[in-house]
């Protein structure tokens, strides 16, 4: 019970069905708080990975894709997303730089995306904050992608979903 009180990823259990793709929803749990069935924690123990990178992983396009079509078999319902199932997906081998080159870049999104919600903001100003938004997400994946050595006609596969 110990292993649930402290800082983890934790996911919705249920997965979106979306079209032809899922959404795997996840986010970072620093406080470790406890959780109930409807969330499936994911306590990294390789010290090797940040679990912010494997966070930012897990919410990729590439994993979504992944998770959809090999593991779920293109399945057109809702999904149980269980640890089981996290265990079977791939991670890329990364240094530390590499993974804290993609994790800043995350950081820096959020911090746009909380100006960018913020309700004093407006015209102007919330298109630039949204073109930058969109400009870093493009980097992240594009880093996500090199990663994962994703080849061109990959990568419009994993795009086009």
């Amino acid at each position: 019970m110990k292993k649930f009180f402290r800082s983890k990823i934790v996911a919705q259990r249920i997965v979106a069905h979306i079209k032809d793709h899922i959404k795997i929803t996840c986010a970072f749990d620093k406080e470790g708080l406890f959780t109930f069935n409807t969330i499936t924690n994911i306590i990294i123990e390789n010290k090797e990975y940040d679990t912010q990178f494997i966070l930012l992983l897990l919410n990729s396009k590439v994993v979504q894709y992944y998770t959809y079509k090999f593991i779920y078999q293109n399945a057109i319902r809702s999904m149980d997303f269980y640890e089981a199932y996290a265990k079977q997906i791939p991670i890329p081998k990364a240094n530390k730089n590499q993974q804290q080159k993609i994790i800043s870049l995350v950081e820096q999104m959020l911090e746009l995306q909380k100006k960018y919600h913020d309700e004093k903001i407006s015209g102007g100003e919330k298109e630039r904050l949204k073109q930058q938004i969109d400009n870093i997400d493009y980097e992240i994946d594009q880093e996500v992608y090199k990663l994962y050595e994703l080849t061109p006609e990959e990568i419009k596969i994993v795009d086009e979903s």
